[in-house]
């Protein structure tokens, strides 16, 4: 199991940020802000109008500013409320942009890897919304560069997205990099894309559904100082 690699990419949300807390969060300002209720309904509409969109981001079916944009268009005409749809996104991205939380042992795993390799961060979402988040949690110290979809103009699983990071990195030897990161269909499949080998990150603890195969698995962070 043991092998040398160089560069580890790591994911952001839900691998080294709770983006599900800070979601929770920013949408209920978001919708407190704007008169959105009952909030319970609007938020489980909202994910799975959001949900929905991301998986087309992922196919390349629809942009980001596609994306961030309609999910709000969507969820206000469902409900049928007289809401500008793009205020409503921006004082949500704002919002979110505010909350930073770090997933158990983020940090002290960050500290060991970033002693012993050169640390990336790759991640789909809002530039300023991500640098905001990364930079509040102090995770950002730990990495020499921060990777997000929005400025690439390509997301993960993309082969263009892992491109355009190679690019910045410098050379790169792929037998000598790892990613890391929570979503098979993003994370796993970029890096089969790509060409590197991949870390899972099965913080939930279930199964496999889809056949998509990385070459570990973890549960918890600290697992991997145990192989790193």
């Amino acid at each position: 199991m043991k092998k040398t690699y160089k560069i580890l990419l790591i994911d952001a949300d839900m691998t080294l940020l709770d983006f599900q807390r800070s979601e929770k969060k920013a949408l209920k300002k978001t919708f407190e802000h704007f008169g959105i209720v009952p909030a319970k309904e609007a938020t489980a509409l909202y994910h799975k109008i959001n949900s929905g969109y991301w998986e087309m981001l992922e196919q390349g079916r629809v942009s980001k500013e596609e994306l961030v944009y309609l999910r709000y268009k969507d969820l206000i005409e469902k409900m049928g409320l007289d809401i500008d749809h793009r205020e409503c996104e921006d004082y949500y991205q704002y919002s979110l942009g505010q909350e930073a939380y770090t997933m158990k042992d983020a940090k002290e795993v960050c500290h060991y890897l970033g002693e012993r390799y050169s640390l990336y961060i790759v991640t789909n979402g809002i530039s300023s919304t991500q640098y905001s988040r990364m930079k509040k949690s102090g995770l950002d110290v730990y990495f020499k560069d921060i990777f997000v979809s929005e400025d690439t103009g390509y997301q993960k699983p993309m082969v263009e997205y892992f491109n355009y990071v190679f690019d910045k990195i410098g050379e790169v030897d792929k037998d000598e990099v790892l990613i890391i990161g929570d979503s098979l269909s993003s994370d796993i499949q970029g890096g089969i894309n790509a060409g590197v080998d991949t870390c899972w990150f099965n913080y939930k603890k279930e199964e496999r559904k889809i056949d998509i195969e990385p070459d570990y698995v973890i549960t918890e962070l600290k697992e991997l100082e145990l192989f790193l």
